[in-house]
Formats: C-alpha cells, structure tokens, sequence
C-alpha cells in the first residue's frame, strides 16, 4: 500500500472511532441546548466569544447547577488516551487539517473554572473528590481535584483531613495545590468569624 492509502485509512478509522465515542458518551447536562462541555470552552482564555460569551457561559454553569456535577467531576478524572496522545501529535507534525482533540489538561482546566463559578453550590460533590483526592493513582488529577476541593471554600471543609494528607504527597503540585485549597477553605471560615 502506498502512503496516501494508508494515510487515508488511518484518517477513516479515527474518524469512525471518534463518532463512536459521541455517539456512547455519556449524556451531559445542558443549558438553551448548548452542552456544559461547549460553555466551559467560552471561558477559555483564547476564546473568540469575548467578554459577552464568557458572562453567558458563567450564567449557564449557574443554572445547570449540581446538574454539571457528574459531568465535571468526569472531566477533572480525564487522561489522555494513546489516541489522544496519537492525534495531538500528529497534529504538531503536520498543517494540512487538524483533528479536534482536546487534551486532558484543557477538560481539566475547564472543569476547574466551573467549580470556581459553582463555589458552595458544589459542596454536594465533596466526597465524591476526597474519594478521588485519596484514590486516584495520577498526580495529575489528584492535584486537580484538592484545587477543586479548595474552589468550593467553606463547602468543603470535611474534606480538610484528606487535604492535609495530601500537603505530605509526593508530587510538589499536589502538595501545593492541597495547601492552597486548605488556605482558602480555613480563609472562608475566618471571614465568617469577623462579620
């Protein structure tokens, strides 16, 4: 076979794989039919939306509420796949088109800014993440987790025990992120204390 086919191959087969995992994905919440995953890319920085776009997404991770809590629960536990990790680079390698892959630290990084919109309203999901901050083999995603502890504040605060273990981690991120969520759920209590 010569190269072209292959190439061809290749592409036919990615694209196969990638409708068969929309098609199985799991069901995410939605606000004015636009998907929680489509809102939380309106945040990103290089987003062509502008500041209106992001307000709208903002608005909408408030209304779908503790509905987007599987979702983005989901989506801080993402690891690239091997063909993630295949499109990514191939899509360095070349210029000729571009697979829309999204890689694990980008759905993570959404994830975050809505827990940071949520706040409070995510304490609901704290022993799912003190289950991941205490389980999950991936710094990574440990490190993503205690920063998700530490956006929802005062919400979170029996997660404190597991945070302070994980200060102890052996991954410099995970410790940092561990104290800096500690830091702010402890802050949220003495604001309270001076009203």
């Amino acid at each position: 076979m010569n190269r072209h086919v292959r190439l061809l191959l290749l592409i036919l087969l990615l694209f196969s794989a990638a409708a068969l995992a929309v098609y199985f994905w799991p069901k995410e919440p939605s606000y004015q039919g636009k998907r929680l995953s489509k809102w939380l890319a309106e945040l990103d920085i290089r987003s062509t939306s502008g500041a209106n776009g992001r307000e709208q997404a903002i608005r909408a991770v408030c209304a779908l509420g503790t509905n987007a809590l599987p979702t983005l629960t989901t989506m801080l536990c993402t690891k690239d796949s091997p063909w993630t990790k295949a499109l990514i680079k191939l899509d360095a390698k070349q210029s000729l088109f571009h697979f829309p892959v999204t890689p694990a630290s980008v759905v993570q990084a959404r994830a975050l800014q809505a827990y940071g919109i949520l706040g409070g309203l995510a304490e609901a999901n704290v022993p799912v993440l003190i289950r991941i901050l205490e389980e999950e083999p991936s710094p990574e995603i440990r490190a993503c987790v205690a920063f998700a502890l530490g956006q929802i504040g005062r919400g979170a605060k029996t997660a404190i025990p597991a945070l302070r273990k994980a200060t102890g981690d052996k991954n410099a991120r995970v410790r940092q992120n561990a104290q800096l969520a500690l830091m702010n759920i402890q802050m949220w209590d003495l604001d309270r204390s001076f009203r």
